[in-house]
Formats: structure tokens, sequence, C-alpha cells
């Protein structure tokens, strides 16, 4: 994909990159996606956003 191609497929451009941790038993995490659904990441402090894995 040329440089444009991957902006417009949302390529994160950031030059900066910061991890965090997050978590108590009262969390609940959902990002939503660009058609307006809730994707859920974290429930209850714990990691559930499909097809992927914790290290917790």
């Amino acid at each position: 994909m040329d440089p444009e191609e991957l902006v417009m497929r949302g390529l994160n451009q950031s030059v900066a990159h910061v991890d965090f941790i997050v978590g108590s038993s009262e969390l609940n995490v959902d990002s939503e996606t660009m058609d307006g659904r809730r994707v859920p990441i974290l429930h209850a402090g714990k990691w559930v956003l499909a097809g992927e894995s914790s290290n917790s």
C-alpha cells in the first residue's frame, strides 16, 4: 500500500507509544467501532477481547 492508502485505512502515525496498566474488579472497558458497535475489552477487570490473551 502506498502512504496515502495506509492513512485512508487508519494507520497509526504516532511517534509516541505509551503502555499503561488498568484494572479493578469494578472496571469495564469497551471500544466503539467505526460502525457504532461496542466491543468489550475488559470486564470486571479481566481481559475479554475475543481472540486475544493476557499474560496476567
